[in-house]
């Protein structure tokens, strides 16, 4: 038993070492990445992953923000982050986030925090001021960015079934540029 937790605790501090950067999608990778980001997107999603010439043609619309999150250790892409202008808003002042994806041994750590705090520096360069964005309820994540971004949720919409479980749409303003180091 002492040994499974000196294991464990190696394996913990392993972890905590690992450094992460988020980068910009450029149109040209994806026939060099494409396999890294449908393992994360069948990972994330199963059997309800976009389609590979879809998620592809998403990343390369030079219109739609990509970020991806690589692994510093081997700089493997481990996850990524897609918003696209939202057609709806006639202003142009919103960037919908079409999709947020990590591969299933990075979830608790932190991660997606890291992609949507660059996702927001993004944004905002590209004159964005707002976001809408559907998330799950049946697993809680709405109700948990609902509390980290509670003073700039402007909308939450009903819970909506759909083929990816229960969603809420979400409208808020993107958050200051000191808003994470609160």
């Amino acid at each position: 038993m002492t040994t499974l937790s000196r294991e464990t605790s190696a394996e913990e501090a392993e972890r905590r070492k690992q450094t992460f950067q988020v980068e910009l999608f450029k149109s040209k990778q994806w026939e060099e990445l494409k396999d890294q980001i449908m393992e994360i997107e069948r990972s994330a999603f199963g059997d309800k992953a976009e389609m590979e010439e879809e998620l592809g043609s998403e990343f390369e619309n030079p219109e739609n923000v990509g970020l991806l999150l690589r692994e510093g250790k081997d700089n493997s892409v481990v996850g990524y982050c897609l918003g696209v202008p939202n057609k709806d808003d006639q202003t142009g002042k919103t960037l919908h986030i079409s999709s947020t994806a990590l591969l299933s041994k990075y979830h608790g750590r932190g991660l997606v925090v890291k992609l949507l705090q660059a996702m927001d520096v993004q944004a905002r360069q590209r004159g964005f001021e707002f976001y809408t964005r559907f998330t799950r309820a049946d697993n809680n994540y709405a109700g948990n960015l609902q509390k980290a971004y509670k003073d700039f949720i402007l909308e939450v919409g009903e819970p909506q079934t759909t083929e990816y479980g229960t969603q809420v749409r979400i409208r808020m303003r993107i958050p200051p540029e000191d808003f994470y180091n609160k």
